[in-house]
């Protein structure tokens, strides 16, 4: 059975953090120095969607896997629509790019299977409890 070690929660936790950092450097940017135009409206979503992929990365969710893929996909067409506008932001481009580490590593560690293993367990401790307090 996969389980998740401390290194692998560390990991998780570490990871989650610094990504939430990336993605909020790269809202406050693009609040602060971005014009009002719809593609800085579809930027901001992107970046609360990075900031939940991590967020349930930290909190070692099942779905965390499948959200840091979508908001890989997502950040690569955010970063497409920026250089087609003609701006250039390097912290976009490195928050695009850690996501695909992230993304990489959280795969090629199995944390996947590992966080469906401890939600079936969380759920079955919580069923057996159920009843009972």
């Amino acid at each position: 059975m996969k389980t998740l070690t401390t290194g692998d929660k560390n990991v998780c936790s570490y990871t989650g953090v610094f990504g939430i950092l990336i993605a909020a450097t790269c809202l406050f940017q693009n609040l602060l120095f971005f014009n009002s135009h719809w593609v800085t409206t579809l930027l901001i979503l992107i970046y609360l969607v990075a900031i939940t992929a991590f967020s349930l990365l930290i909190a070692q969710h099942p779905a965390a896997p499948v959200l840091l893929i979508v908001t890989t996909a997502l950040l690569i067409i955010g970063l497409l629509l920026l250089v087609v506008n003609g701006v250039v932001s390097m912290i976009v481009g490195v928050l695009f790019l850690y996501a695909v580490v992230i993304t990489s590593v959280v795969y090629a560690e199995g944390f996947p299977g590992k966080f469906r293993q401890k939600a079936l367990a969380e759920r079955a401790e919580r069923d057996l409890w159920k009843d009972k307090i």
